[in-house]
Order: C-alpha cells, then structure tokens, then sequence
C-alpha cells in the first residue's frame, strides 16, 4: 500500500516551468550544431527517441518496430519487432529491461535490452503513447491518450498496480527521481 500511495502521488509542476522558468532557461542555452548525420530509413512513422548513454544505443519508435542504433556508428544494430503502433521507449537503471508502449497493442512490451527478446507483455488502457521509468517507486507510466489516464506497473511483478484518470490527453511525460510524474497534455481541434 505504501508504494501505491508514492505511485499515486501526481502532479503538474512542469505546466509551472513552462510558463515561468523555461523562456530564461532557454534563451541562456548554447547554439547546437550537427556533428554528424545517419540514414536509418524505412516506412511509417517516427515518434519517441531514447538514449542510452552507457549503452552507447539510441532506440528509435518506428511504426511497427524500434531501431536500435550504435551511437557511435550510427548503423542500425538491431531491431525489437513484432509490435502494433509504437510510441516510446522507457529504460531501467540496471541496463536489463525496457518497456515500449505499444500503442497499436494497448499494452506495454517489455524486453531484454541485451538479447532484444520480448519478455512480457502488459495490457494498459487505450493507446499508450509516453512511458517512463520511475526510478523511486520501480515502477513504470503509460500514458494512455485515449482512455486519458496513466497506467503504472509494478517492474518487479509486471503487474498493474493502479490507473490514474488524467484531465486529458496525455502527451509527454517526466519524472523528478522522487516518485513524482508529470504530465502535459495536448487538444486537438
């Protein structure tokens, strides 16, 4: 029940950042430049990326399948397949698994991050599309667009351990390290 209660704690402080501390924060940031370009190629659409720094592995969501980049070749090393509509990918510290929101697949897929083989899938609500590890809790968040709420599962169990209606859209999501999300969402007219 305890960990429920860390899990279950939400809130919006990012919609504060945004409006406040971000426009400074952003005008004092260096100009950026490319070093280097990669052709990954390929159909369907592109959403989330994710880096593993240690890994030296990017992770890209690709439509049906995420790329998994050598990030100092740029070549493709390997791909998860086997997926419906993918949105992103979240990492755990350790270097073990990963969780790709399978949005097409309304669940969850977890995988070795060294072999790449799927180990467990875990149906969440309608179209999860941002996910995140947890790093407190041990837990991770689908954010599910469609059923608009936030479905966090235990990484021990890979069971569900609650689902938090959202006041909307879930789009992009963040994590403070201390047990708290944070959500924006999107409208669409």
């Amino acid at each position: 029940m305890h960990m429920l209660k860390n899990v279950c704690r939400f809130a919006l402080p990012l919609l504060a950042f945004a409006a406040l501390g971000a426009p400074s924060l952003l005008s004092a940031q260096a100009k950026y430049q490319v070093i280097d370009q990669w052709k990954i190629g390929g159909d369907g659409f592109w959403d989330y990326l994710t880096v593993d720094p240690p890994a030296n592995r990017l992770y890209i969501t690709h439509g049906q399948k995420v790329d998994v980049v050598d990030t100092a070749s740029g070549k493709v090393i390997s791909q998860i397949t086997g997926l419906h509509g993918i949105h992103g990918v979240a990492l755990d510290p350790q270097g073990k698994f990963g969780y790709i929101s399978d949005g097409g697949g309304n669940a969850v897929v977890v995988f070795d991050r060294t072999s790449g083989a799927t180990v467990a899938t875990v149906a969440v609500g309608t179209n999860p599309d941002a996910i995140l590890f947890e790093p407190a809790t041990q837990t991770v968040w689908a954010f599910n667009g469609r059923s608009k709420d936030a479905t966090v599962i235990d990484t021990n169990t890979r069971k569900v351990v609650a689902t938090i209606a959202l006041p909307g859209k879930p789009e992009f999501a963040q994590v403070d390290g201390k047990g708290t999300s944070t959500t924006t969402s999107r409208t669409r007219t």
